[in-house]
């Protein structure tokens, strides 16, 4: 975020300076409030509602415009129970799609008139354009009903424990860590490294069916601590326990049965991937890995969705087994 937060002054600097003209490209609503004066919004290829920023993301006209303000996860405390707005349905994959509306499957506004004809972009009284003949009497897009409130998590029992974990990192090897001493009136020449703090006294814990969350901006030691959790990195001091044993305690092999209870989610999945691997191989890898299943029923329970939430993919490609992760 600090690092957003930098490039966004020197946009909205070199605007300013230089007059330079922009076309931003985000997901991010709040950004686009922040640095844009108008604002367009797409789906399917075409757009949907076009207008001055603040006019269009305070009263959002078009159903899609509303839809994606309103899956925004709320700052505000909600229950766990509760669930997001959600847009029903895929966005159509076709090339060239028919003449009728293409967001009329997905819209809980939808009317026969609706998918009668293409929907041209009309002007409204304060200057927005809209796509969809009726935007003026809309309400809010519908939320979904909350969900059975969780059950809650025994407070009192630990899953996960750590301990006053750290690790430190050795600093940079360049020419600036290299120093000269005069001993006994002759030049002695070494290296000086230092050492940077990863993570550094951090103790929790986690209770089964509790949600621990973990923040702070680039480079504060998130990804660290929670590979020092699965005991990817070895820390340089204190400990984590599991159902109470102590994994640094345990050789190599009997890690294995804890690996299959809890495991990492990288936060880049494309760069997670080996590319040299194909679709196929790298589902496998788990099942075999945890003698999850024989050989010859690998393919078949990572084909079905149903058999395996673990392994769940579309299945409408035969030919997923041979091809490459890299070819996406």
């Amino acid at each position: 975020m600090t690092v957003e937060a930098h490039i966004l002054r020197l946009l909205s600097r070199l605007r300013r300076d230089r007059g330079i003209t922009l076309l931003f490209i985000s997901h991010n609503l709040g950004v686009v409030r922040r640095l844009c004066d108008e604002v367009a919004v797409m789906y399917a290829s075409q757009l949907v509602e076009l207008g001055d920023v603040h006019n269009v993301l305070e009263r959002l006209t078009h159903p899609y415009s509303k839809a994606l303000l309103a899956s925004q996860p709320p700052l505000a405390p909600a229950s766990r129970g509760s669930r997001l707005a959600a847009i029903a349905g895929q966005m159509p994959t076709i090339a060239r799609p028919d003449g009728r509306w293409v967001f009329a499957s997905r819209c809980p506004f939808h009317e026969p008139k609706c998918s009668a004809g293409p929907q041209p972009l009309a002007m409204t009284p304060d200057s927005r354009r809209v796509r969809c003949w009726k935007a003026d009497v809309l309400g809010a897009w519908p939320h979904q009903q909350t969900a059975a409130e969780a059950p809650a998590f025994p407070r009192g029992d630990t899953r996960v424990n750590a301990t006053r974990l750290s690790k430190p990192f050795e600093g940079s090897r360049g020419l600036t860590t290299w120093r000269m001493s005069v001993a006994r009136g002759r030049p002695r020449l070494y290296q000086q490294l230092g050492r940077v703090p990863a993570v550094n006294d951090v103790s929790f814990s986690i209770s089964p069916g509790e949600v621990l969350g973990l923040v702070g901006e680039s480079g504060c030691g998130k990804s660290t601590l929670g590979r020092l959790l699965l005991q990817l990195l070895r820390q340089s001091g204190g400990s984590v326990e599991f159902d109470g044993a102590a994994l640094a305690c345990l050789p190599a092999q009997a890690l294995s049965p804890i690996r299959k209870q809890a495991q990492i989610v990288f936060q880049n999945a494309g760069s997670s991937l080996n590319l040299r691997l194909s679709v196929g191989e790298a589902i496998e890898r788990p099942l075999a890995l945890f003698s999850l299943a024989k050989p010859r029923d690998r393919i078949p329970s990572c084909a079905t969705p149903s058999a395996s939430p673990t392994c769940s993919f579309p299945t409408t490609s035969p030919s997923w087994r041979g091809s490459r992760t890299g070819s996406r």
